[in-house]
């Protein structure tokens, strides 16, 4: 679920489960670093020419050292470049800098100047800090737990199109809110960019009768294609749907949406999630 070729995170999975669905999927990012870089605005030249492109390169490839440090496990050489950059302003570094002092890499463990970092980083429009620092506070995991705050950040990452703020959100508003309305659109985003786990809520909630209106017809389509995509949990979820679906109709009636719901699922995945049966709401 966690796509670790252009971000690394670390989570701290909740173990509870809700009716056999999972409702850990929103358990603790503590931070997602993305590779986009930073840079941090060049000095004026004393004729007030405005500062070039070329005028900005050490900037990046300072950070990009300090990238490289980080990659190849030198984080001590990875703090001496990265602070100095977080300190001036760079939100690219400032995140990076949180999560060496969250894991302790380079410096000593220090939540309170991770969270510094972070919110600095969050509040100059860095999705993943946005994540992170979000995440953080619904949780209350090294900081003061603050469901508010931490919906308000991790809105701005889904905003910006990360996946883990959409199934995180998603997560939190159908198991702790039980609101479909507003869960629903988070899930939708992270199900069409394919995350099986966001396709296995959203269709556990369209099957729901208590939440926001059943539409079974949806809910089992995403749900088997939850089942396509993802791991044995998903399917074995997918198995007890069905099972009991057939129980509890004419055997005709279940074959006929078994069937329609096999069409419909792989049609949904073929399309690149561009042809679901959203015309059914």
């Amino acid at each position: 679920m966690i796509d670790s070729v252009r971000t690394w995170m670390t989570a701290l999975p909740v173990a509870a489960r809700r009716g056999g669905v999972m409702a850990g999927l929103f358990g603790v990012v503590m931070l997602a670093l993305a590779l986009s870089v930073a840079v941090p605005a060049a000095p004026v030249a004393a004729d007030d020419t405005p500062p070039s492109v070329t005028a900005q390169a050490p900037g990046a490839a300072r950070l990009n050292d300090g990238i490289a440090a980080w990659d190849a496990g030198d984080y001590d050489t990875a703090v001496a470049i990265l602070k100095p950059l977080a300190d001036a302003g760079d939100p690219q570094a400032q995140e990076r800098m949180a999560v060496l002092y969250i894991r302790g890499l380079g410096v000593t463990p220090d939540d309170a100047i991770a969270n510094h970092y972070l919110r600095l980083a969050a509040d100059a429009g860095n999705a993943a800090a946005q994540q992170s620092l979000g995440t953080r506070y619904l949780e209350g995991f090294g900081i003061s737990k603050n469901v508010t705050k931490g919906i308000l950040y991790l809105e701005k990452a889904s905003a910006n199109g990360l996946l883990m703020a959409q199934i995180i959100l998603g997560s939190h508003y159908y198991f702790s809110e039980k609101n479909f309305t507003k869960a629903r659109p988070h899930l939708e985003q992270a199900s069409i960019a394919g995350d099986s786990s966001a396709q296995q809520i959203l269709g556990t909630m369209f099957i729901n009768p208590h939440v926001g209106g059943q539409q079974l017809d949806i809910g089992l389509m995403w749900l088997r294609v939850a089942d396509l995509n993802g791991t044995t949990e998903q399917q074995e979820q997918y198995k007890r749907v069905m099972t009991s679906l057939k129980k509890q109709i004419p055997l005709p009636k279940y074959l006929a949406l078994r069937a329609q719901t096999e069409i419909r699922a792989r049609r949904c995945i073929e399309s690149g999630y561009q042809d679901c049966g959203w015309e059914a709401d």
